[in-house]
């Protein structure tokens, strides 16, 4: 009777942490549920991916699976992006929780395992708190992308939960549940690949599966015919794990090509120095951004501290493998556990990246949580010591990690901050550049293009953005430049030929055009932009060369997809909207999802007056991708005509959800307003108009008129 009611308390006081854990992760972490998505990787995962914002189809689910898309293949990450696509839409706040009750269910499974494992419950509840809400895991949870993660160590936790099952009572059946769990984790991040020698680990100690003898021939016998058996045991986990880096090298070859430009020794020294210096953010969590950016030259005495600190605990962690086998444990778990990501195979400009510590880092809390019961052990009061230490360590990490959360709010916090607490961050100053191009502040933009030039003058991604940006800007030449500084930078650089094709037609030199096309699709078959673009110019050049000869375009021509559309869209630049809207339909038939088809069917109907038909195709437009705030301010035009303010202007709001800086959304509901008598509110929406891009005429002749119509 003792027993149980002894077996009683400790289950109460086991759900009492859990308990505890879910409050202080949630209070800490809550705010993500009115955050943003990032345009860093978010736009690629989820915004901008078609596969993933339409839900889960069935030819969504094929393509999760034979996808190498984003240098990864990672199934179940697709899986779990789209199952949240089809529940919540494009409404970024429940993305955001996900990844939270994720995070939530690791701590709590860290905590029963760890538990199960020790039988100390004190020790698992701080592992599994410093897990929780440490800040250099922020990333992590606050980064939708990264709900590789997150979901990576639930399968991790959930195979370490069935290989303790497996050995209460081995058998196959049990056996298998701890393949499938591992299986399952290397489908959401390859970064599971050392799991198997994490669970060697385990079978020292916590789970004392063997120990290490020393003295006679047959004590050492013995300790390697067990260790032996152990590896035996695993060697379907280690089957798996070589697949999963087989697959992950072809997956990223393109990145791994281009990224071992940096030299052999700097990776190898750069690793050293992210070891440490992930140790000493772990322990300063101060000062942390989304990237970390490689450096060209590593101080000396950096690579020799680095690399005495590593060898010293090393040592010790051997030294004392016997008498606190923990610290062997938790060191060589860190060390193993970050291999995948410490950057010798070289994938992404980063040096390091807190979100890669989100698993290794356990390794380290192990240590400290079991080294600092171990130092106080013969003190007076030890507990209460240790309850006061250990609190006010996870009140303070608490706090670091709700700060460092704010950042994490929207792009532009993220990018600024980050700019902030590194140096030479080229690729941070380009995203910001691209994001302030997207709201508009072309001259805010430009200058952080150059200042990402400055330091890296032949990025590829900060030439060809720029490039994009002066196009808009008509300044073509320039533009040209920077398209070529990124073909130098990578001459097979598909994106950058079809980009320099389309500035040579605005200049009108369509023949030069076509050769940056003829390439693009040359370097990349599939490539359908630039499929497209490569046949409207030969279109162009044929009705030109036609209409100089006085003779008929060839039929066949005007009869694809990209010759309806052209013909279709002169036609209506003539105003021949019912020739225009005829080849519009011919082009819906060969394309049915085309959105720039439906985009231009719904203009068309607009201008004929037909505005239910308008609304219908930009409707289907916004199904097909619905992160165009253009559209959104069509459909709003075409609905205001027809009488719906209300609906319009809900169309309006989620243009300004996605594009916060987009005039034209502003200008529209200005007008709308002032149409409805609402005088006042349309002159603060045409005035936000204005400030947003101070050269927008219409939007000041709107201004100039609502102001007149006031007198």
């Amino acid at each position: 009777m003792k027993m149980k009611k002894k077996l009683d308390i400790n289950n109460i006081k086991l759900i009492a942490v859990a308990v505890l854990l879910i409050i202080l992760t949630l209070i800490t972490y809550w705010q993500v549920k009115n955050y943003a998505f990032i345009n860093y990787d978010d736009d690629k995962y989820i915004t901008e991916n078609r596969h993933v914002n339409t839900g889960l189809k069935l030819d969504n689910i094929k393509w999760a699976f034979q996808s190498t898309y984003a240098s990864n293949w990672h199934p179940l990450t697709w899986l779990s992006l789209m199952a949240d696509a089809q529940l919540f839409g494009l409404n970024a706040g429940y993305y955001h929780l996900t990844n939270l009750f994720l995070h939530i269910l690791n701590t709590l499974l860290l905590l029963f395992i760890f538990h199960k494992m020790t039988g100390a419950l004190g020790r698992s509840a701080l592992v599994a708190a410093l897990f929780a809400l440490h800040p250099l895991h922020v990333e992590s949870v606050a980064w939708i992308t990264e709900r590789k993660d997150v979901l990576s160590m639930f399968f991790m936790m959930l195979t370490l939960w069935a290989y303790i099952h497996y050995i209460q009572k081995p058998d196959y059946k049990r056996y298998s549940l701890i393949i499938t769990a591992f299986a399952l984790g290397l489908m959401t991040k390859p970064m599971l690949v050392t799991l198997p020698f994490v669970l060697l680990l385990l079978d020292y100690w916590p789970l004392q599966r063997f120990s290490l003898q020393t003295g006679n021939s047959i004590d050492l016998a013995l300790t390697a015919k067990k260790v032996n058996a152990l590896i035996y045991e695993k060697i379907p986990l280690f089957f798996l794990t070589g697949l999963s880096i087989a697959i992950t090298i072809i997956a990223q070859r393109a990145e791994i090509e281009f990224m071992q430009s940096i030299p052999a020794l700097l990776r190898l020294e750069n690793a050293l120095v992210a070891y440490c210096g992930y140790i000493f953010k772990m322990i300063w969590p101060l000062s942390l951004g989304v990237l970390y950016p490689h450096s060209a030259h590593i101080p000396l005495w950096k690579i020799l501290v680095s690399a005495i600190l590593l060898a010293a605990v090393s040592g010790i962690a051997i030294y004392t493998i016997k008498r606190r086998p923990y610290i062997a444990v938790g060191w060589f778990w860190y060390l193993g556990t970050m291999v995948p990501v410490i950057g010798i195979m070289q994938v992404g400009v980063q040096s390091m990246a807190d979100r890669y510590t989100y698993i290794p880092l356990i390794g380290l809390f192990i240590i400290l949580v079991w080294f600092l019961y171990d130092v106080l052990e013969k003190i007076p009061y030890k507990k209460y010591i240790i309850t006061i230490v250990a609190t006010v360590i996870v009140l303070l990490l608490a706090t670091l990690s709700w700060s460092q959360l704010k950042y994490w709010k929207n792009s532009y916090e993220l990018f600024t901050h980050t700019l902030e607490v590194t140096r030479d961050n080229y690729t941070m100053y380009c995203n910001l550049a691209v994001l302030l191009a997207g709201q508009g502040d072309i001259k805010a933009a430009e200058l952080h293009y150059m200042e990402a030039l400055k330091i890296r003058p032949d990025d590829k991604d900060t030439n060809i953005n720029f490039g994009n940006l002066l196009v808009r800007q008509g300044r073509l030449d320039e533009a040209i430049e920077r398209y070529n500084a990124a073909i130098r930078s990578k001459p097979n650089f598909a994106e950058a030929y079809n980009n320099l094709g389309i500035a040579y037609v605005q200049l009108g030199d369509r023949q030069k055009a076509i050769e940056q096309f003829n390439t693009a699709v040359k370097i990349n078959p599939d490539y359908l932009y630039a499929q497209n673009n490569l046949k409207m110019a030969l279109m162009q050049q044929q009705l030109k060369e036609s209409a100089s000869a006085k003779q008929p375009a060839d039929s066949a021509v005007i009869r694809t997809f990209s010759g309806c559309m052209m013909t279709g869209t002169s036609l209506m630049e003539k105003g021949d909207l019912e020739g225009a809207i005829k080849y519009f339909q011919v082009a819906l038939k060969i394309e049915p999802e085309n959105i720039n088809a439906h985009v231009s069917m719904g203009l068309a109907y607009g201008y004929k007056r037909n505005f239910d038909g308008a609304i219908s195709h930009f409707r289907e437009a916004i199904k097909i991708n619905p992160r165009i705030p253009e559209i959104y301010n069509s459909l709003a035009v075409a609905l205001a005509y027809t009488g719906k303010i209300d609906a319009a202007i809900v169309q309006l709001k989620k243009a300004l959800e996605i594009n916060p800086r987009f005039a034209k959304a502003h200008n529209t509901w200005g007008v709308m307003l002032a149409k409805a008598g609402k005088i006042d509110e349309g002159i603060d929406h045409l005035r936000k108009a204005i400030a947003i891009d101070p050269e927008y005429t219409e939007a000041k002749n709107n201004l100039d008129l609502v102001l007149s119509m006031k007198k």
